[in-house]
């Protein structure tokens, strides 16, 4: 039988027991029906035919579409894997927990700035959340910085321990393989090496449930971050939000233009180190043939050559990768010190606080420190 519906899932076979039978008679041999259930869906998503011709189709085509391809994914994942979309939903939620704390510490530490530590201006005093002293509010301020942790902490273990979802969705997709394997034909088994599937189980899988679903948890968390810090600078001073707007766009610009090159260096990475491990394979199953012939240093040879192969590949990706990643750094040393020139004049002349000025360069530093964790190329390699 079949599945009329547009979600993938792979051949799934089953027995049906029969037993109890009324107004009729079970034979010994009949009581058991092995049943199977096929799919004819694409991986995530019927919306892509092309995928039914994967290795006839151009690696770069593959990314006029792949923004659409990964929602794809995203979409199966949350709909289709087990317990995932309630847990993606309260992990949303939590995520903002962390946002409000930031938000608040940065009006903390203006408060601390420009009333509590202000010691020159008598009128502060009327400002303290103490009234008259000034040690007592601070020691509020401290209170107020470290009692959320508690929240935050508890938040955090709760996610790591009930929304657990790596594990959940790495079972799936690797369940869901190994199932496809077994019910290859004799050929289409000969077509699939076995460190392709080895590769795909222990690399692939756990690469793409990271990078193609639980990163969008941590780069909303980022997105929302970014929203508070420019609805902070805007309300405070609107000028001072001027750099924030190039600032991001820039960084995105410039991961924007390296993201095909990383793709592919990736790519070729991962098909070296496959090629590795056929060899390996391969040595194993022909050891017999090969010391038959005297071949050893025949093959050596040759396996020596795939291992210079593999290394001309990662010098390439480690230079691709340093170049990626000095760029980020710099973006952020010269918009702070864009900033820096631009809001030093406003301090001095009064129209921005210089607990403001602190708290937005320290801002500056954080958002840089955020996409810099981005622009490093994804290990193909993570916790399984």
């Amino acid at each position: 039988m079949g599945i009329d519906d547009d979600l993938f899932d792979t051949t799934l076979d089953f027995y049906v027991h029969l037993q109890n039978p009324r107004d009729c008679v079970l034979q010994a041999d009949m009581t058991a029906c092995k049943v199977q259930i096929f799919d004819d869906d694409l991986f995530p998503s019927t919306a892509f035919p092309q995928l039914r011709e994967i290795n006839r189709v151009d690696e770069g085509h593959l990314h006029d579409f792949g923004f659409r391809l990964l929602w794809a994914f995203m979409r199966f994942t949350f709909f289709h894997v087990p317990t995932i979309w309630w847990k993606s939903i309260v992990a949303v939620f939590l995520a903002q927990l962390g946002n409000a704390y930031y938000l608040m510490t940065i009006y903390l530490k203006v408060y601390l700035v420009d009333v509590c530590l202000n010691v020159k201006d008598e009128s502060t005093l009327d400002r303290l959340l103490v009234p008259g002293s000034r040690s007592l509010t601070a020691a509020l301020l401290g209170l107020a910085w470290v009692l959320p942790n508690i929240i935050l902490v508890a938040a955090d273990h709760f996610e790591m321990t009930v929304l657990e979802m790596g594990f959940h969705i790495r079972q799936h997709l690797r369940v869901n393989l190994f199932r496809k394997y077994l019910n290859y034909a004799r050929h289409s088994r000969a077509r699939v090496p076995i460190q392709d599937l080895k590769t795909s189980m222990m690399e692939d899988i756990p690469t793409l449930s990271r990078d193609g679903y639980l990163i969008s948890f941590e780069i909303l968390k980022k997105v929302c971050k970014v929203i508070c810090v420019g609805w902070w600078l805007l309300k405070k001073h609107p000028r001072s939000g001027i750099p924030l707007a190039i600032y991001p766009t820039l960084m995105l610009l410039w991961l924007g233009s390296r993201y095909k090159r990383r793709l592919l260096l990736l790519k070729k990475t991962g098909d070296g180190t496959s090629d590795v491990q056929g060899w390996l394979l391969h040595a194993e199953a022909s050891f017999d043939l090969v010391n038959d012939y005297g071949n050893r240093n025949t093959i050596v040879g040759k396996f020596q050559k795939v291992l210079a192969d593999q290394r001309r590949l990662m010098i390439a990706l480690k230079s691709f990768s340093f170049w990626s990643g000095i760029v980020i750094p710099w973006i952020t040393i010269l918009a702070t010190g864009f900033y820096i020139f631009l809001a030093g004049q406003m301090v001095t002349e009064g129209e921005l606080s210089l607990g403001s000025f602190l708290a937005t360069i320290n801002l500056y530093k954080d958002l840089g420190d955020r996409f810099d964790g981005r622009s490093t190329p994804t290990s193909r390699r993570s916790p399984r």
